[in-house]
């Protein structure tokens, strides 16, 4: 949902005759949406693998450990899964792909998280990590206006990164008509700088 606001702005600037409505869901649930022809187009995390449906790969971005500014991880440059042995985990929504992979980070290593808090809704968990109640594993854009701020600091993960992949997807048509040709082809150029912001 965050990276959706400015992409609006310029699809209404240069297509302004697409009439968009916007729903928001786990990966799932916005397949189904797909597949039942409730919506046209997803952005998702990759990997999926839905029937009769064209991916148009977008890029990548970046997992990293989301802190208060004053936390001694802040200091280092990256984190591993044991360093969050001791540490009160704040996980986003358990259906999400992030809490997919933080689990996968960590129990790989053999490490158990502490989970403080399971919350749906990433403003509250930005909030909860910025008031000092655990740390959290999220996306690096998500957290861009915070440490900016000076409000959140981001730390990486692993020994080489965090990273997943995102794409739009969307029904297999032989014709697709031409102003949904260029929204995905808007949304190729729009999309990418967004997910990798932060990073």
């Amino acid at each position: 949902v965050h990276l959706i606001p400015p992409v609006l702005v310029e699809i209404k600037r240069r297509l302004p005759k697409i009439d968009l409505r916007i729903t928001s869901g786990h990966t799932g649930a916005t397949l189904a949406r797909l597949i039942g022809g409730e919506i046209d187009l997803g952005l998702l995390p990759l990997p999926v693998e839905p029937e009769r449906m064209r991916i148009t790969e977008l890029g990548r971005d970046e997992l990293v450990a989301a802190v208060p500014p004053d936390h001694c991880w802040v200091a280092r440059r990256r984190v591993q899964a044991r360093d969050f042995q001791d540490e009160p985990v704040i996980l986003y929504d358990r259906q999400s792909q992030i809490t997919e992979l933080t689990l996968g980070f960590l129990l790989a290593e053999g490490v158990f998280p502490r989970v403080a808090a399971e919350i749906e809704h990433l403003e509250a968990v930005k909030e909860m990590v910025q008031r000092r109640l655990g740390v959290a594993v999220l996306p690096a854009w998500a957290i861009r206006c915070e440490v900016a701020a000076g409000v959140l600091a981001a730390v990486g993960l692993g020994r080489t990164g965090l990273v997943r992949s995102w794409g739009l997807i969307y029904p297999e048509k032989r014709q697709l008509p031409a102003t949904f040709r260029s929204l995905v082809r808007l949304c190729g150029d729009l999309l990418p700088p967004l997910l990798s912001a932060g990073t």
